[in-house]
Formats: structure tokens, C-alpha cells, sequence
């Protein structure tokens, strides 16, 4: 069942119960009956000696965790790969979330792990570590790229390659350019003189599969990544399709080639479109004015100001009708009619009615936006809806809420329509133009106070600190307070306690004890530094 959570800093030594028959001490207890710091949940009244340990309770139900006490005696920069990453005197080292060393603080820049490598710096040179701080890759590299599918692109003196988890050669370090992807494909390149003044040279590039041993020289001047390994390639007069071992399986006679789904990509042939499949075979005549991507066995064709899909026959499946039609995104596609949109399915059905100024697609989380007389809302995929078109402005879903803006103060919905933060605050982060809000905290408004949701009942309350406590740009957001709904301060941080953000190296990494919660708070005692998380369930397991 879910509980509520309320945070509670206060003076060392002293406890009480706050709103919500929240019991607050503060102290390191020496009873053996406590548990580690990091270990187990903390459940009941512990007794014992007040040393400088925050504690916090909900009915014997903490929703505040631990970490590691405050025995750190560097600075907390971030966290990646269970580790935390430390700063001291410009320098960076590794610890693991107890406080014990797993480097020496040695390293002129600490990166992200990968694949349980990191990538570090010394002496002007980059090299790899375990998360047991152990070198794996030697230190001598001028640049190094992050781990994916157990490659890293690299660079030494002035050429580029890739090596293997080992150390070992995949792509020779060469080449003077090197792109690398997600297929195990780099595209290389070389710059060829055509002159003598400084930016006289064309590139030419070439290809190799370092997972398949397959290699391309250096011949075309231009070569784009289509997904699934397949490339568009020219050497000058026209396109040609190429497939991840390298090879042409089409003549280079088309204009343009586009991205690659469902094993069909679209196509352009003298000025007319149509699709191809991944063995150069037509599949849908080039007679349209433009085609889209392919996707739930859909095309989106154009023909005299006209559109409609065919399906991979090149049958005309819903007819050419609209006055635009988007590829299919999570089985729906928005569609324009008579200047309103709506949202149909893969039979043509109307699924949300085309009556809106503006909607969005189907998002992952089975949400779609939508915009009425000037006003945003949010509807299922059925069209129910679930937020009425009133609002300012509104955010996409993020982790199960949405920020919305209502006249000039924000607030944060819930997928069910409900504010669980009310529209009653300063606007604290994100971007209309993309439409995202990121619940981390990425600028302060003219030096006022932000919101940013942590729990659906909780608000942290925080400001942008002209400190280099944090080492993140040299200045960190320090919590000033935690607030209900309702804006009514629970709590603050007590005398004698700096309470700051520490931000994850790697975003899609959270410290697993906090069951994905990515917000992680660094708290300072004097010369001494601790680690907590908040999270919606009982703990560390």
C-alpha cells in the first residue's frame, strides 16, 4: 500500500513529532540493534548516543534512506554505476555507497560507467577502469568514447579506431574520421587535398563491420545510416541501398533512400516515390508526390495534395483523403481534415475524433495531448478524456506525471487527471518548444525558489547554490525545504546540515536501493559528507 512521505531535517541532538505523526531525530546510534548504514530498512525506535546521523520515521515506515553516514571527507560530485564519483582539489577518485575507497583521488576527470567500465583521465591521457577501480584499458588514449555492445570508439595521436572490452583492435586507429552506431558499423573517412588553401579537401568515406570482420575502402562522398545496418551510399551521381556487410544491393539510381522499417524503406526514383524492400526489390510503385516511414505495415503516400497509406502490396488500404497523414506511431496516426486533427487506426477507423485544432501522437505511456480553442488537454487512446482542454500549457508524461501550466503557476498531474501538485507555483523547469519536462532541476527562474515533484505527495523545494559543494558546473541545487500539496512547509534542513542535489553521471542509471528514483541528495556535517534517497516503497531490499 502505498504511504505517504514527509522529509525532516533538524538540529542534531534534538526530536519531536511533526505533521502526520512523523517521528524526527537526528543522531548515530551505537545500540547494536540498529542497522548498517546502506543495509536493510530502518524500522522502529532506535536508542542510542546522538553523534550527527539523520533519521527519519513515518510510523515506524521510513521512506527516507541512508545511504552512507557522513564519513565522506570529499566532495560528492555525482554517482554512475554504483559508485560515487568524489572531488578533491580538481581531482576525482571512486567510492561505493558505504564511504569505503575504491580509488585514490588521482584522476583529472571521472566519466560515466558502461558496460561496468569507465572511462578516466590522467596526465592528459584517457583510459578504462572496473567498478572495482582496477585498470583495464591502459591510460593512453587522447580521447575514448563510452562502452556500447562491448566496443568504444578511441583516438591516438590525431586517428581514430575502435577497441574491443579487452583492449583489443576492432577498427585499426587510422582514420581521420570515425563515426560509430548502435549495429557495430563505423563509417570511416579521410580527407582528400583538392587545393592549396587550408580548406581545400572533400572527405571520402568507407565502412567497416568490426563485429563481422567486413571492410569497405574509402569511395563514396556520401553515406547516411538508415537503421538495421543498412546504409544509402553515393559516390557522386546517385543513391545506391548497402547492407551491413558493405555490399550494393541496389543500383545507385535513386535520388533520395529513406530510414528503414519493417524491412521496407521509402524511396525517391526520378522525382516520384515509392518503397523498396531490403533487397532492392519494388514494393510499392513510385507514383507518389512523397511517401513516409513504413511502420505497422503502413506507408503514408501523397498525391495531388492528398493523403492516404498503402499497405506493402501497394494497395491503397485507407484512401487519399486527408489533407495530411502522419506515419503510424503505437498503432495510431494523426491526421488533418478540413484544418482539424484527430487520430485514426491502422483499418482508417477514427480513434480520437477530428475535431481538435492540434493532437500529438500516441505516446509510449498511452497518452495523447490535446489542443482546443487555444486550451491543453490530455485523452487515452480510446479518446476518454482524461484532463479537460484548460490549461496553458502542458508537458509531456515523464515518469507518471505531466507538468501543466495554468494562468502563469504549474503544477503536476498524475495519468489519471489528478493535480497531485496543484497549478500553484512558479514555472521550474523543462521547454515548451519540445514539450519536456525533465523533474530535474535545470535552471532557477531570476534566483527564486523551484518546485520539482519527488513523490505524488511530497515537493522539494530548492534553489541554485553558488557553491562548489556539488562540482556539478561548480555549483549545485541546494534544498531549502520539503512541502505538501497544499504548499505547507513539512520540513527544512536543519543548523549545521547543507542539503544538496547529486546528480546521476548517467541519467538512465539510478541507484538501485531507491527503485529507480534518479534524484539522490548529498547532506554535509561539518567536513564530513553523506548520501540519502527518498523513494515510494520500503526501502533497499
Amino acid at each position: 500500500m502505498r504511504k505517504l512521505l514527509f522529509v525532516f531535517f533538524w538540529l542534531a541532538g534534538l526530536e519531536l513529532v511533526a505533521a502526520a505523526g512523523i517521528l524526527v531525530t537526528s543522531g548515530i546510534y551505537n545500540d547494536s540493534s540498529h542497522p548498517a548504514a546502506g543495509q536493510g530498512n530502518r524500522y522502529g525506535d532506535y536508542q542510542g548516543t546522538v553523534e550527527g546521523e539523520i533519521y527519519i520515521y513515518k510510523d515506524h515506515d521510513p521512506r527516507f534512506h541512508i545511504i552512507t553516514d557522513p564519513v565522506l571527507t570529499d566532495n560528492p560530485v555525482s554517482y554512475s554505476g554504483g559508485l560515487v564519483i568524489l572531488e578533491r582539489d580538481g581531482l576525482y577518485g571512486y567510492a561505493d555507497f558505504e564511504g569505503n575507497r575504491v580509488t585514490d583521488i588521482q584522476y583529472e576527470n571521472a566519466g560515466r560507467f558502461s558496460e561496468g567500465l569507465s572511462d578516466v583521465k590522467k596526465d592528459g591521457k584517457y583510459g578504462f577502469i572496473d567498478a572495482s577501480g582496477r585498470e583495464i584499458i591502459p591510460v593512453i588514449y587522447d580521447q575514448v568514447s563510452p562502452f556500447e555492445n562491448g566496443y568504444a570508439a578511441v583516438r591516438l595521436d590525431g586517428k581514430r579506431g575502435v577497441i574491443d572490452r579487452n583492449g583489443g583492435i576492432a577498427v585499426p586507429i587510422e582514420h581521420t574520421h570515425l563515426f560509430t552506431g548502435h549495429d557495430d558499423i563505423a563509417l570511416t573517412g579521410a580527407n582528400i587535398k583538392t587545393g592549396e588553401g587550408k580548406g581545400d579537401y572533400r572527405t571520402i568515406y568507407g565502412f567497416v563491420n568490426y563485429r563481422e570482420g567486413t571492410q569497405v575502402p574509402y569511395q563514396y562522398q556520401s553515406i547516411s545510416n538508415l537503421s538495421d545496418g543498412y546504409y544509402s551510399v553515393s559516390k557522386g551521381a546517385g543513391y545506391a541501398l548497402m547492407d551491413p556487410l558493405g555490399r550494393e544491393v541496389t543500383e545507385p539510381v535513386y535520388d533520395w533512400i529513406g530510414s528503414v522499417s519493417g524491412r521496407i524503406a521509402a524511396a525517391c526514383l526520378d522525382g516520384r516515390y515509392g518503397y523498396i524492400d531490403l533487397e532492392g526489390r519494388e514494393m510499392v510503385p513510385f507514383g507518389y508526390d512523397a511517401a513516409f516511414l513504413f511502420c505497422y505495415g503502413r506507408g503514408s503516400v501523397s498525391k495531388d495534395g492528398k493523403w492516404g497509406y498503402v499497405d506493402r502490396n501497394g494497395r491503397e488500404v485507407i484512401p487519399l483523403s486527408y489533407d495530411f497523414a502522419s506515419n503510424f506511431q503505437n498503432g495510431l496516426a494523426v491526421v488533418i481534415k478540413d484544418g482539424r486533427y484527430g487520430l485514426i487506426d491502422t483499418n482508417g477507423k477514427p480513434r480520437i475524433p477530428i475535431q481538435y485544432d492540434w493532437v500529438s501522437a500516441l505516446g509510449e505511456d498511452g497518452v495523447i495531448t490535446v489542443m482546443k480553442d487555444g486550451r491543453f488537454g490530455f485523452v487515452d487512446a480510446k479518446g476518454n478524456e482524461i484532463a479537460p482542454a484548460i490549461y496553458d500549457h502542458v508537458y509531456d508524461f515523464n515518469g507518471g506525471y505531466a507538468k501543466v501550466e495554468l494562468e502563469g503557476k504549474t503544477g503536476y498531474m498524475d495519468r489519471r487527471g489528478r493535480l497531485v501538485t496543484p497549478a500553484a507555483y512558479d514555472d521550474p523547469d523543462g521547454d515548451k518548444n519540445s514539450g519536456t519536462s525533465n523533474f530535474y532541476l535545470q535552471r532557477d527562474i531570476g534566483g527564486d525558489m523551484i518546485e520539482v515533484p519527488l513523490l505524488p505527495d511530497v515537493n522539494v523545494r530548492v534553489k541554485k547554490a553558488d557553491s562548489s559543494f556539488t562540482g556539478w558546473y561548480h555549483k549545485g541545487w541546494q534544498v531549502t525545504g520539503f512541502y505538501d500539496n497544499d504548499g505547507r512547509k513539512l520540513a527544512s534542513p536543519g543548523d549545521g546540515y547543507e542539503v544538496y542535489i547529486l546528480p546521476p553521471r548517467d541519467v538512465s542509471y539510478t541507484y538501485t536501493g531507491c527503485y529507480g528514483k534518479a534524484m539522490m541528495f548529498c547532506y554535509k556535517n561539518g567536513d564530513r559528507y553523506g548520501l540519502f534517497c527518498v523513494a515510494d516503497t520500503d526501502g533497499p531490499e
